[in-house]
């Protein structure tokens, strides 16, 4: 249950104990004290949220590459850019940003540079607002479609 709202429980970390409630997972039980007490009793463990998460976005990857033979016979090179998909990639990162800044999970954006442009590194912390620093780079990103 704990990892579903995007924390863990780290099982090195132990917080504190209490007694044995039905529904109890049993590898929460604590064999030791049930030998020395004879009583159940359950270990609690500290949750941990993660420092950050980070995505990577490979926009090389929704790039198409076309050759074709034009009019004088030579080889033409055309390259697209994969609009529909990288826009839903771009609509499942920006939920996930927007899912872990609700949650207070920072989110850095690494955009990996290629051909002429440069790499671009979002990381958490640079500004207040969290969820808006990864998102704040699509548009630049978006409105430049052709290489």
């Amino acid at each position: 249950m704990a990892c579903s709202r995007g924390q863990t429980e780290d099982i090195t970390l132990l917080k504190s104990s209490r007694p044995y409630e039905p529904g109890d997972p049993v590898r929460r039980i604590n064999w030791r004290l049930l030998a020395r007490c004879g009583r159940l009793i359950v270990n609690v463990y500290e949750s941990v949220l993660p420092a950050c998460a980070a995505f990577v976005l490979d926009l090389e990857s929704f790039r198409r590459v076309e050759e074709r033979k034009n009019a004088n016979n030579q080889t033409v090179v055309e390259r697209f850019l994969r609009e529909k998909k990288l826009e839903g990639m771009i609509s499942l990162i920006a939920s996930c940003i927007t899912a872990l800044a609700q949650r207070g999970v920072p989110a850095a954006l690494v955009l990996p540079g290629y051909g002429a442009r440069q790499p671009v590194f979002c990381m958490p912390g640079e500004r207040q607002d969290q969820q808006a620093e990864p998102m704040e780079l699509w548009p630049c990103w978006i409105t430049r479609r052709r290489t």
